[in-house]
């Protein structure tokens, strides 16, 4: 988790962003969403995957059964 940290940090230096603060969590609550995060990136990945594989072939119509996020909240459920 700590690698999309240094990750965001690298993007906003990028952008010059100064304005975003720090602020320090306790671990309990990061380990508390860790289970749902993880859950949600690899959704995700699948996602995004799935949609890679059909515009490379393509077709960029969806398909019936496939995967269809129409927002963040969607990669929770």
């Amino acid at each position: 988790m700590f690698a999309q940290v240094r990750h965001f940090k690298q993007m906003l230096k990028k952008v010059d962003n100064s304005k975003c603060k720090d602020y320090s969590l306790p671990s309990s609550v990061t380990e508390e969403l860790y289970e749902s995060y993880t859950e949600a990136l690899e959704k995700l990945k699948q996602i995004t995957a799935d949609e890679a594989a059909s515009i490379s072939h393509g077709s960029q119509t969806q398909t019936e059964g496939e995967n269809k996020v129409t927002g963040p909240d969607e990669l929770f459920k």
